[in-house]
């Protein structure tokens, strides 16, 4: 059973109130006019599970397409993608997706590629990493990549072009007041 909770302000202080309010857990009962539309809507469950109660090994062990989307959703910074990294068998990745649909595969693809542009890696460099998903190379896909913010590699790199043309003009500068 599902409660939800609403706060309330007493004599000016918050208190959390509990409504027994159950959530609907069946697919039916969360669409409107589901009496009148209900042979055309699909019956299953759903189930909410929380993440953060399965460590990555316990969704290793399930060596299937959902516990590699799991594992994928943990991904908010590099250094969650360092520790999967470390953490992923390559063997699992290999077994968890050899017979997954390509439908699958394009949304495992389409899920890292956000996760590499939103740590600022190009879109073009982020298709060319998660083309590999597609051709199901999944099995190395972790254990090449490294996790490094491109767009700040180039800031730095261009800042240290710079600081050399501005260095290599004042060498200039100083030759021709020389002469």
């Amino acid at each position: 059973m599902c409660h939800t909770g609403r706060e309330g302000v007493t004599n000016g202080k918050r208190e959390r109130k509990q409504h027994d309010r159950k959530a609907a857990d069946r697919l039916h009962e969360r669409v409107l006019f589901s009496d009148v539309l209900g042979k055309y809507i699909p019956d299953y469950e759903c189930v909410l599970v929380q993440l953060r109660d399965y460590s990555n090994a316990d969704l290793m062990e399930k060596k299937d397409e959902l516990s590699v989307l799991m594992m994928i959703d943990r991904l908010k910074n590099v250094s969650d993608y360092a520790m999967l990294r470390d953490e992923m068998d390559e063997a699992f990745l290999k077994e968890a997706t050899e017979d997954s649909p390509e439908y699958l595969l394009k949304l495992m693809a389409q899920i890292i590629e956000v996760f590499l542009i939103k740590m600022n890696v190009p879109r073009a460099e982020a298709e060319l990493f998660t083309d590999r998903i597609k051709e199901r190379e999944m099995g190395e896909l972790f254990k090449h990549f490294e996790a490094w913010d491109v767009q700040a590699v180039r800031r730095e790199a261009e800042k240290e072009v710079k600081e050399a043309r501005a260095e290599a003009q004042k060498e200039i500068e100083k030759e021709a007041n020389r002469e």
